[in-house]
């Protein structure tokens, strides 16, 4: 997976120093560079920053391609980016901060810390029923949660079209609204049913 940072000054920077002064190897980075490289000459990615870093040192940063591709201007490391889904990526990264401080649990329900999450149903060619199992942590973690963007049982498109989640002004309008959006199947782990509805799962 590949994050792109707009580095920030602050108090204390981040040094940006030789791959070997950051623990890094010059051989398994050039693997990274020739992928990049390759992704941009296939046309498979227009551009991209990629920033390898360890033991607080950055010992990789690079950009590759363009930034607009119609207008041919290269992409340069302090471009900035919407990134959409990867706030998925950082969100989680966040999360995992927070359970290695000991205040979140994998297996924690979600409703612990978004209290309408408790009485979730899911949507069925039968009506709604209760879940098999409250929504964890690790549900959001891995997609299978049976949260969509809309996609699933007639109840659920319903409902996500009248409530609008995405167009909510705050982060707790949204977990509001979304609340009281069926699931699209019930938590489970990774397996067909997920699978298939991952394109739809958030």
């Amino acid at each position: 997976m590949l994050l792109s940072f707009t580095l920030v000054s602050t108090a204390r920077e981040i040094p940006v120093v030789a791959p070997a002064k950051a623990g890094l190897s010059e051989t398994r980075l050039a693997e990274v560079d020739r992928f990049m490289e390759n992704q941009v000459a296939d046309q498979k990615l227009a551009g991209g920053i990629v920033i390898v870093a360890h033991k607080g040192k950055i010992g990789f940063f690079r950009a590759y391609g363009l930034r607009d591709r119609e207008a041919q201007k290269p992409m340069t490391t302090d471009t900035i980016f919407r990134i959409y889904s990867m706030t998925k990526a950082i969100t989680t990264a966040a999360a995992l901060n927070l359970y290695d401080a000991g205040k979140l649990g994998f297996d924690d329900p979600v409703s612990r810390y978004i209290p309408g999450f408790t009485n979730l149903l899911v949507a069925t060619t039968n009506g709604l029923r209760p879940p098999s199992r409250p929504v964890t942590i690790r549900d959001l973690m891995l997609h299978t949660s049976g949260l969509t963007y809309g996609g699933g049982p007639d109840a659920l498109k319903e409902a996500y079209s009248r409530l609008k989640p995405l167009e909510s002004t705050n982060l707790a309008e949204m977990a509001e609204k979304l609340s009281q959006v069926p699931l699209a199947f019930d938590p489970e782990p990774i397996g067909l049913t997920a699978l298939a509805l991952t394109c739809w799962g958030v």
